[in-house]
């Protein structure tokens, strides 16, 4: 029997989540052959490598000193290796990546080099060959895979060895590094067993269950007790289920956070413009399937600007719905060519200004936050995490725009937000980094 496992990023990310890997590898002679992502995020407040080499590129980009970002990257894989007591030279792995950013590396190698590092390590902790999947995942031009030329490299390259393999990436024709769409070890996995013909394919995370809710996100989400494989199959692709009695709304929240997200990495990737038919799209993928029949009872539609007004509170906002459509075509007119510079002052000024006009029946607060960020990180700035305790300094700052259009409180809380986010990130790993020293 031939088993072909594939570790998601949660399953790489310390030494202790190696040692299970490495139990779970090992508790069945089988899996012989193991596909691993890049090192993910240790705890809710921690960054996935991967998203630090996509930052690392766009400091790249423009000019922008990345030392400290890529030594966050250093200092998490040596402390793997050190940790699990291994041989492998990261740091000569890692001076190599140094030199090619230096002298100019493509977006897509670099990214590429959180599962390779990920596959040097772990294979030398389970005793494994190490194959790179640039010698056997072949692209073709148009990013479509050459399954039989594909297929008969790995074929051939395994041959009944125990091997790891970094998922997420192969080469084109003329032997350029091209990466998957994100989530891309899933599929460098399903192909390995494809061409294997392997007799079981394992999808593994670190996980203790199916939660109601992101733990990242909501505190103590309840657990949802049993969920049938027909019952996931329905959500994903059937938008519904038949049986499910849990609370079904956060279920669809989940599913359409990822889809929107999803959607958000694309749209990066091709560098589309932040316009109407971009925003309709991510208020359509965050509220499909939860609008409520009332809502729908009066034509409104995920996707679609609103047809009556919602908007209760203190403050007159929103938009009359007759008008929606032109406030949005000017907001967005407003956007075009903004310097680096000013991005962050026109990301504070779009967000405001959306959710003053109040665009949809629903999502209005989620869809401008994303819109938000999508044009701040294609202007090549940090993405803003809005921390929950800070959540009443971040209302009061639009009731200023909405109040006397007030633009100041807004981008102050921006900057300070940007600012608190990696400054916590430096400090844990500088405390982390001295208790390993200890």
């Amino acid at each position: 029997m031939l088993k072909v496992a594939k570790f998601g990023g949660s399953s790489m990310a310390d030494a202790k989540q190696f040692e299970k890997v490495r139990d779970i590898v090992h508790a069945d002679p089988a899996r012989k052959v193991i596909v691993v992502s890049a090192a993910g995020k240790r705890s809710a407040d921690d960054h996935k490598l991967t998203d630090l080499l996509y930052l690392c590129y766009a400091h790249l980009q423009y000019g922008v000193n990345c030392d400290a970002v890529f030594q966050m990257i250093c200092d998490r894989y040596i402390a793997i290796r050190d940790e699990c007591g291994l041989n492998v030279d990261i740091e000569a792995e890692l001076d190599v990546l140094r030199r090619q950013m230096r002298a100019g590396i493509s977006e897509e190698e670099l990214v590429s080099r959180g599962e390779y590092f990920s596959a040097l390590l772990m294979a030398d902790y389970l005793g494994y060959s190490f194959l790179d999947a640039e010698l056997w995942v072949r692209f073709q031009f148009d990013g479509s895979i050459d399954k039989e030329a594909s297929y008969a490299a790995l074929r051939r390259l395994a041959d009944g060895r125990s091997v790891v393999i970094p998922g997420f990436y192969g080469v084109t024709p003329d032997r350029k590094i091209r990466t998957f769409s994100r989530g891309g070890s899933d599929i460098t996995g399903a192909l390995a067993a494809a061409a294997l013909d392997a007799d079981v394919y394992e999808n593994w995370t670190d996980v203790s269950g199916i939660l109601m809710a992101d733990p990242r996100i909501v505190p103590d989400p309840l657990p949802i007790e049993r969920i049938t494989y027909n019952d996931t199959r329905e959500i994903f692709e059937r938008d519904g289920v038949t049986s499910y009695t849990g609370d079904l709304r956060t279920l669809f929240e989940i599913r359409n956070a990822k889809a929107a997200n999803e959607l958000y990495l694309t749209a990066f990737n091709e560098r589309r413009p932040l316009d109407e038919a971009l925003i309709k799209e991510f208020q359509r993928l965050l509220t499909q399937n939860t609008y409520d029949t009332r809502r729908y009872q009066l034509g409104e539609r995920p996707g679609e600007y609103k047809y009556h007004d919602y908007v209760t509170g203190r403050e007159e906002v929103g938009a009359a719905p007759e008008d929606v459509a032109e406030e949005m075509a000017e907001l967005v007119a407003e956007l075009d060519d903004i310097s680096h510079e000013k991005a962050l002052t026109a990301a504070a000024y779009f967000h405001a200004k959306f959710e003053n006009i109040h665009p949809f029946a629903d999502g209005n607060g989620r869809t401008g936050r994303l819109a938000m960020n999508y044009f701040l990180v294609i202007h090549s700035h940090p993405p803003i995490i809005i921390h929950e305790e800070d959540r009443k300094t971040y209302y009061t700052a639009l009731e200023a725009w909405d109040t006397h259009q007030e633009l100041t409180p807004l981008c102050s809380f921006l900057k300070e937000q940007t600012a608190k986010t990696w400054e916590k990130q430096i400090q844990r790993e500088e405390k982390r980094k001295r208790n390993q020293e200890r």
